[in-house]
């Protein structure tokens, strides 16, 4: 059986954290997303509303980032997993992350 682990989820830049490197020297970050949509369901529309944490890794994506600030439109596509082996926390790691135009 094959298991499906793919998100794509766009929102505003909260907060975007600093750059650390791993002990294999891969450099990541942290940032925070928050997400406000309308969603359509058997029962109507629902307001969904959320706050999520991004992991980047890697320089090139970490560059994408370039000058970005808070309150800017991102749209991030990844995969979700665990904050780290000891935090059950889901994560959504970052595999691409566009800047959208503020008028979408």
């Amino acid at each position: 059986m094959v298991e499906f682990n793919s998100v794509q989820v766009s929102g505003r830049l909260m907060s975007l954290g600093d750059l650390h490197a791993s002990p294999a020297g891969v450099v990541h970050r942290d940032i925070i997303l928050e997400h406000r949509s309308l969603q359509k369901d058997q029962d109507g529309s629902r307001e969904i509303r959320f706050s999520l944490r991004v992991r980047l890794a890697g320089h090139e994506l970490n560059a994408s980032l370039s000058g970005v600030q808070t309150g800017e439109r991102l749209q991030v596509t990844g995969y979700l997993g665990r904050n780290n082996h000891r935090d059950e926390q889901v994560v959504l790691h970052a595999r691409t992350i566009d800047r959208m135009n503020q008028e979408q």
